[in-house]
């Protein structure tokens, strides 16, 4: 098959990935069966993952991954005759989750509401 198209991913805050490509152009006269999707830590070793083909427009989140820390994706489609030609390379840092602490204060007859963010 010929390489997967449209690949993106997004970096939603906790930790996670959710990245999103669409079926090849071409099947290369047989369907797409699954797809490997790679992910690495900025300069590491690639970790592979076989995902079911299941639609045209595939997605798949990945979770737990480091905060704060460059990570790169790439994508090939599989077929009864072999792997496509891996997409190109998407960049990604995942951020931490933010959370937020009310605090409501009386004061000489006035309320003050603080708000604290926290990564």
């Amino acid at each position: 098959p010929s390489t997967p198209i449209n690949f993106q991913v997004q970096t939603p805050s906790g930790g996670g990935a959710v990245i999103y490509w669409d079926a090849p152009l071409s099947d290369g006269g047989a369907p797409v069966t699954s797809y490997v999707l790679s992910h690495r830590a900025s300069g590491g070793q690639w970790l592979n993952r076989t995902l079911n083909a299941t639609s045209q427009n595939m997605a798949y989140t990945e979770l737990g991954l480091p905060t704060g820390v460059l990570h790169e994706f790439r994508v090939a489609a599989v077929n009864r005759d072999g792997q496509s030609p891996r997409s190109t390379t998407v960049t990604a840092t995942p951020q931490a989750t933010e959370t937020t602490t009310r605090k409501t204060i009386k004061f000489q007859n006035h309320y003050f509401l603080f708000s604290i963010n926290r990564k």
